[in-house]
């Protein structure tokens, strides 16, 4: 038979006195910080599930600024093609003016003052920029997308934002396409407009009215690409915001304490721990000191 000694027995009850207090403490802890999780050993299995959580969130936080950032991108894109139609059409009736036969050299002269100064609206608008980065450029590090003769001083490539994994769409729109380049070009065919109301009138409309309409249709082109893309990428933000709510849920749910059970809890680990208290005391019996005196 194993002999129970009265040190024993004193070790026993105050080991299971700490664990006891160990359990208290731990609550208290998981309720001043609201969190179930405070260090790896808490659970190692909740942990992992946490930091996966995280990683996951961070990636559709990110996803949700770059949605931000793509339609703010698009809508600047969007205001100033808008803009542009409305000059392309205030030049066309310049044009369709323009050919009237009636009109003496002072109005003509007017028409192409303001032919110009639409002309050098649209290289203004043609050099947008949106967040410090030209709209029409592309990728180019340059001054401006066109120079002042109507020149693409860009490229053709695309900026693109993730918005999801796996998931790019292109935010840009090619100022080449929708603006021309050189010779054919909006520019051109507003510098010719305005050459033909001081020079040659009685053509203007037949020089320069199917090119001014082949403009004008490729920026409406354009403007429809981005309505496109801008709906795009609201349904994709939605789903990404749907995405952020689960998981923020469910980290919540592998970090956070459930408050009223923790307090339960608490409540009654404290109720146990002052019984092992009291029932310590009357186990540990007097020593042979208590006898002898």
């Amino acid at each position: 038979m194993t002999r129970i000694t009265q040190g024993m027995v004193a070790r026993s009850s105050l080991a299971n006195l700490q664990k006891s207090l160990g359990r208290t403490q731990r609550l208290q802890e998981q309720l001043s910080t609201g969190r179930q999780l405070n260090r790896p050993s808490d659970s190692p299995t909740g942990l992992v599930t946490a930091m996966q959580t995280r990683s996951s969130l961070a990636r559709r936080e990110q996803h949700l600024r770059n949605a931000d950032n793509a339609v703010g991108w698009l809508n600047t894109a969007d205001a100033a093609l808008q803009g542009s139609s409305n000059l392309m059409r205030r030049v066309r009736d310049l044009t369709v003016q323009g050919g009237n036969s009636t009109l003496d050299p002072v109005s003509r002269e007017n028409m192409a003052q303001e032919v110009e100064a639409i002309r050098a609206g649209l290289t203004e608008i043609a050099n947008s920029r949106y967040a410090g980065r030209l709209l029409f450029a592309g990728n180019a590090d340059v001054p401006a997308a066109f120079d002042a003769t109507g020149t693409y001083r860009g490229d053709t490539g695309q900026v693109q934002r993730t918005l999801a994994d796996g998931q790019q769409i292109a935010v840009n729109v090619s100022g080449v396409e929708v603006f021309g380049s050189g010779a054919g070009s909006v520019f051109d065919v507003l510098t010719q407009i305005a050459d033909d109301l001081r020079h040659n009138p009685e053509n203007v409309v037949a020089n320069n009215l199917d090119n001014l309409d082949t403009r004008v249709d490729t920026i409406l082109t354009a403007l429809g690409d981005i309505g496109a893309r801008t709906n795009r990428i609201e349904n994709m933000r939605e789903r990404a915001t749907s995405d952020e709510i689960n998981l923020k849920t469910r980290l919540s749910e592998a970090e956070d304490v459930d408050l009223p059970e923790t307090i339960m809890e608490l409540q009654l680990q404290e109720v146990a721990y002052q019984a092992a208290l009291n029932a310590t005391s009357r186990v540990i019996q007097p020593s042979l000191l208590d006898f002898l005196r």
